[in-house]
């Protein structure tokens, strides 16, 4: 694998998920990235819902549901993020991140 072309402009590590998507996004990061299991994608999915600034994703998780339906490899996490330069976009129906059935986090 090359060298990422990708510079972190934001990261933290904070117990709050979704605090640090806001300031992440508050921030002007061009991607925020979930490194985590199902329950941090949702976090950060559901911070940047109705935004213009994409999340990478980079499964870390015991299930990582959401990775796998996008076909990404669960096994290889550092080629997932290695890839999140390059990766396509794909768009979320934003009811299928706060659906009825979505908790806090």
């Amino acid at each position: 694998m090359g060298t990422p072309r990708v510079r972190p402009g934001y990261y933290s590590v904070q117990l709050d998920i979704s605090q640090t998507a806001k300031e992440a996004l508050a921030a002007g990061t061009d991607v925020v990235i979930a490194a985590g299991g199902d329950g941090t994608v949702r976090c950060v999915a559901g911070v940047l819902a109705g935004t213009d600034t994409p999340m990478g994703l980079v499964p870390l998780g015991t299930g990582n549901l959401l990775a796998r339906n996008l076909g990404i490899d669960v096994l290889d996490p550092l080629g997932a993020l290695m890839g999140i330069d390059t990766a396509r976009t794909v768009v979320l129906p934003g009811e299928r991140i706060h659906g009825a059935h979505s908790r806090t986090c």
